[in-house]
């Protein structure tokens, strides 16, 4: 009997290994879909870097330029524009550097070959400081033909683009501060067989893994390495970029995880134990290699996953439990029997032993002595029905997972088919906006030069044509900003965050200063709350109904705009108040409002495109909100905004 238990005890352990190890793979495994799908978007972001520096490059308004500029007529005209040009390319770099948060940088360099010395000279650098996107001005643009990226985009040939070494950013050959992670993109800019220029788009890499890093769980850290293990990124900033400063302690991974070495230099895809060597405790970690330069295919960043290993040992750790009250129970069990009828019941507990053996291995059934009238057959029995409800559970389960991988295939492929979606809409807005403005631009131009030159030639009548046709042209532009404003706040809509609504509205308030001292406005503003959101958005939807309250203004008496917020009933929502004291409108007018292109009033009474309310609905429903309007004509209007209640805070916010 004992040896009978001893056989029991030891055929459990081996399963309780077996299926512990294969617990630990799969959690392994998880570890390294989550790293790939860092990996893939990491990749993404940086050939969307390199597609959009060679569309800039080969853009129609370089093209323009480039015609403008071999033109042997260097008169007025020819001047202004080259110079025209060169602002619709300033205004292009600015919306490029707005829609995508991870550049901070995008140049124009023109190439001038010598004899005497190459010169490379920055024409136009547009840049975001602080959140805030500027032209840079001429007196500081500098000289860059000695900048290595430069020179190594000498050899390139048309269509191909140069990444750069990832530094930190450097202005005027300093680093500056605070500290940006910087990959650049140089594409470079031919007029024919002669190469005429570069366009240079900077990324900020930090930016990007600390997006990254919102993926995984809270306990996992995130790195990226060189291939000698010093850090691009690390979650403390001081460990980054170490080799930048040689004078300083050169961080790396080796020396915060032991082991991990051998990790790295295992292939492009290796998993295993890590010890850290500051708080002495075990670690899991995966690492992957990500190619992502193609004119230098062995060009790599090493990404690395790491967890606490415990949070795998508590995955085994219950079940290892259950295996052992288990077989302390058969063992008790068999023990009991006794000698004395050790023969009787040796071939049927062979049997339990190798079904349950069996079972446990591959969960397939094996002939049980279950016509036993006494306590073997009774566990047989009983053995039969457990394992068979745990082979219908399991089967259950494995139907239950082949649907969730299933569902989550097609999530997968949907959400790539948006992805590609989204992109096509963001390249035709973009072409759109430029090809419709393009003329219009050149419409305002050349209609201000006829002004100028010929209004004394005009009679009366051309002069109030021309006039209407400058107005028109005016409007039209106006429309399609708004129109391309509307399309993004689904297309370019920023991940949420916490938002301060007070921190939105001080800087609204801020921007529609001249109008409220013109207007002879009074704002009062009570605290507001906190919401999970896209603050750029936020900041437009109260652009736009402060804007409108101060706009739709009776022309007597003082007028008066208020903004408060309050926590509903039940607690699960937030109401913003806006009111204003103005010209109000009929109640039968409250939907029409937020639809696109609706007027209440002549173009001459109120400027405005009739789409700025439908942004604002456009904006509440992406913030899974509603908005409506209590109004009576005369008596001014007051807009409700109702977000739901995502943040912790006290209800005196």
């Amino acid at each position: 009997m004992a040896l009978v238990a001893t056989t029991t005890l030891t055929l459990v352990g081996v399963i309780s290994v077996e299926l512990s190890t294969a617990l630990t793979k799969e959690k392994y495994h998880q570890l390294h879909q989550n790293l790939s799908f860092i990996r893939l978007n990491v990749q993404s972001d940086i050939n969307q870097l390199k597609s959009d520096a060679e569309i800039l490059a080969s853009s129609r308004l370089l093209k323009g330029l480039l015609n403008s500029e071999q033109s042997s007529n260097d008169d007025l005209l020819n001047l202004i524009q080259q110079e025209e040009w060169l602002e619709s390319l300033r205004v292009l770099f600015n919306q490029v550097i707005q829609a995508n948060r991870q550049y901070f940088k995008a140049r124009y360099i023109r190439y001038y070959p010598s004899a005497t010395g190459d010169s490379a000279r920055e024409i136009i650098v547009v840049r975001r400081q602080n959140n805030t996107i500027s032209v840079l001005p001429s007196a500081d643009l500098q000289e860059k033909i000695h900048r290595p990226y430069i020179q190594n985009a000498l050899k390139l040939k048309p269509g191909e683009v140069l990444l750069s070494r990832l530094s930190l950013n450097r202005e005027r050959g300093k680093i500056s501060l605070p500290h940006v992670a910087t990959l650049r993109a140089v594409a470079p800019i031919f007029d024919g067989d002669r190469l005429h220029g570069f366009i240079v788009l900077s990324m900020n890499l930090t930016q990007l893994f600390y997006t990254a890093t919102e993926v995984i769980e809270s306990d996992a850290r995130l790195f990226a390495l060189r291939d000698d293990g010093q850090f691009y990124f690390h979650k403390n900033p001081s460990h980054s970029f170490s080799f930048e400063f040689p004078d300083s302690f050169q961080y790396t991974l080796q020396d915060e995880y032991l082991y991990a070495e051998r990790l790295l230099n295992q292939g492009d895809k290796s998993s295993g134990i890590v010890q850290n060597s500051m708080q002495e405790s075990q670690h899991a970690m995966v690492v992957q290699h990500l190619h992502f330069d193609s004119l230098q295919p062995e060009r790599r960043m090493i990404l690395a996953l790491v967890q606490p290993y415990e949070k795998i040992s508590e995955i085994t750790t219950e079940l290892n439990n259950l295996l052992i009250v288990t077989a302390s129970l058969i063992a008790l069990v068999t023990i009991g029997l006794g000698v004395a009828i050790m023969r009787t019941l040796n071939r049927p507990i062979r049997q339990l032993l190798t079904s349950i053996k069996n079972f446990g291995f591959s969960q397939e059934f094996t002939p049980l002595p279950v016509e036993r009238k006494d306590e073997i057959g009774a566990l047989s029995r009983q053995f039969q029905e457990m394992s068979q409800r745990i082979k219908e559970q399991t089967d259950l389960l494995n139907q239950e997972i082949l649907v969730r991988r299933f569902t989550e295939n097609q999530l997968k492929q949907q959400e790539v088919e948006l992805k590609r979606s989204n992109e096509e809409l963001e390249k035709f807005a973009y072409v759109a906006s430029h090809d419709l403005q393009e003329p219009l631009r050149k419409v305002q131009a050349f209609g201000d030069r006829l002004i100028e030159r010929s209004k004394d030639d005009l009679d009366e009548r051309a002069q109030d044509y021309l006039g209407r046709m400058q107005q028109a042209a005016s409007r039209m532009s106006l429309l399609i900003s708004d129109l391309l404003s509307f399309s993004r706040v689904s297309t370019r809509g920023r991940p949420f965050k916490t938002c301060d609504l007070n921190s939105i509205l001080k800087g609204v308030l801020s921007d529609l200063e001249v109008a409220i001292d013109q207007s002879k406005t009074q704002v009062h503003a009570e605290p507001l709350f906190q919401l999970n959101g896209d603050e750029s958005q936020l900041r437009q939807l109260l652009q736009n109904l402060i804007g409108n309250a101060i706009k739709f203004r009776k022309p007597e008496g003082q007028h008066k705009v208020s903004i408060w917020s309050k926590l509903s009933t039940d607690k699960e929502h937030f109401e913003l108040h806006i009111k204003d004291t103005g010209i109000g409108l009929d109640e039968k007018y409250a939907d029409r409002i937020f639809e696109v292109f609706q007027r209440l009033h002549a173009r001459n009474e109120y400027e405005g495109t009739g789409i700025g309310l439908a942004i604002c609905r456009k904006i509440v429903e992406r913030h899974k909100g509603t908005i409506k309007v209590n109004s009576q004509l005369g008596e001014g209007a007051e807009f409700i905004i109702t977000f739901p209640n995502n943040v912790e805070q006290s209800e005196s916010q």
